[in-house]
């Protein structure tokens, strides 16, 4: 009966799981689709013939795909909130499962911090371009000498600010990995480490580093190409910059994120040299990363470092038999003071102290290998002492207690 227990308990831990985390999936989805249709409706409303210091808007102008988005949204909050329902009784089936007994003050302090993440999750969610939002707002600027006030919408501003959603997609694809199962949540909380996102995303780097490095420099160039064409655009007939075209704003966002900074695309509103800093400090983060794992990817394996150190070891060697046996010959053939004969035996000098030095440089690798190796050996023999010392005491304890 016990074992029937344990199994039902099991098949619902497992259930709940797959539950909250397709509910996420759903969440994430339906949040991105909302960035999609704002995106649209951007693109729409946005006039070809709008000024720096006025806010035109497009014939085009229609207010459907503000209330696709707000639909959208709509869905994903209910999604998010069934999301942390089912998670909270996913986590009550694994304690019990674990049979550890939660007191009161620490339930309060895990509903707590669960109350923050949702909280937190619904002010992102919540921003976005309203429908009949039509509202502005003027961002000074300084330029030849002179302070001018660009004209935004708040649409546009809470269009940039609604791109935070794209953590709820990240979240959602991490939760699809082998880090974020049952079984290494459960190694997880053996070591007593959090199996979250951060824990994930970690994992990840460190298995897929250059597919990591890949990804997160696409998505940053992304939104924070989105993010610029949208505060540069209304500076066109203003600056002689043509920021209407994206790929003026991609080019920018990768000499950015890449270090490189030519100087040819330059960015006058002050949100949009904002988003200039933070892409340059992202991208000196990614640039480190993605230098490291090319370094990695150079350095020689155990069994290729052998075949590096044999090769080029049995190369010198040959070298100064070769330039030995040439010294010889020009010797006896051409005689000790010709000219030919003294290269040969300088080109012999140099072979020589080349192999000497080569061979110094072995002697050292392989004296501090075998230094580290006695390292570890004693390491080992004094862990195996103290495992010895602890079984003893631990022997003593149960004598006494029996």
């Amino acid at each position: 009966m016990l074992k029937k227990t344990n199994k039902n308990l099991y098949s619902q831990c497992t259930r709940l799981f797959k539950t909250w985390r397709a509910f996420d999936a759903s969440a994430a989805f339906f949040s991105m689709s909302g960035i999609v249709t704002s995106t649209v409706d951007y693109e729409l409303n946005y006039s070809p013939n709008r000024k720096w210091d006025q806010c035109d808007e497009s014939y085009l102008h229609s207010e459907g795909f503000r209330w696709a988005t707000m639909l959208f949204t709509g869905i994903s909050l209910i999604f998010i909130l069934l999301r942390y329902y089912y998670k909270h009784l996913w986590m009550a089936s694994v304690y019990e499962i674990r049979r550890i007994s939660i007191n009161t003050r620490a339930y309060s302090r895990f509903e707590y911090r669960k109350k923050k993440e949702v909280i937190l999750e619904f002010i992102i969610l919540s921003i976005f371009p309203y429908p009949q939002l039509t509202t502005y707002i003027h961002i000074p600027i300084r330029h030849n000498f002179e302070t001018v006030l660009v004209c935004y919408t708040v649409a546009e501003i809470l269009y940039c600010i609604m791109l935070c959603r794209f953590f709820l997609l990240i979240r959602a694809i991490s939760n699809y990995t082998s880090f974020q199962d049952d079984r290494a949540r459960l190694s997880c909380y053996h070591y007593k480490t959090k199996a979250n996102f951060f824990f994930s995303f970690k994992c990840l780097l460190a298995k897929y580093p250059l597919r990591m490095v890949s990804l997160l420099s696409l998505f940053l160039i992304f939104f924070s190409a989105i993010s610029y064409r949208v505060f540069e655009r209304p500076l066109d007939d203003f600056i002689e910059e043509y920021n209407s075209d994206p790929f003026t704003a991609l080019w920018y966002i990768f000499e950015t994120i890449s270090t490189a900074g030519y100087g040819d695309v330059y960015p006058f509103s002050y949100p949009g040299r904002t988003i200039g800093v933070i892409a340059y400090a992202a991208g000196a983060v990614i640039f480190t990363l993605f230098i490291v794992k090319m370094q990695s990817l150079t350095e020689l394996t155990q069994s290729q470092d052998i075949a590096f150190t044999q090769i080029s070891k049995s190369k010198t060697a040959a070298k100064v038999l070769r330039t030995g046996i040439q010294y010889i010959i020009y010797k006896k053939k051409y005689g000790v003071s010709s000219t030919l004969t003294k290269k040969q035996y300088e080109l012999l000098i140099k072979s020589t102290d080349a192999f000497k030095k080569y061979r110094n440089q072995l002697h050292k690798i392989n004296y501090s290998s075998s230094k580290a190796l006695e390292e570890v050996k004693n390491s080992i023999d004094i862990a195996k002492i103290q495992a010895r010392v602890c079984k003893i005491e631990l022997n003593k304890l149960i004598e006494t207690f029996s």
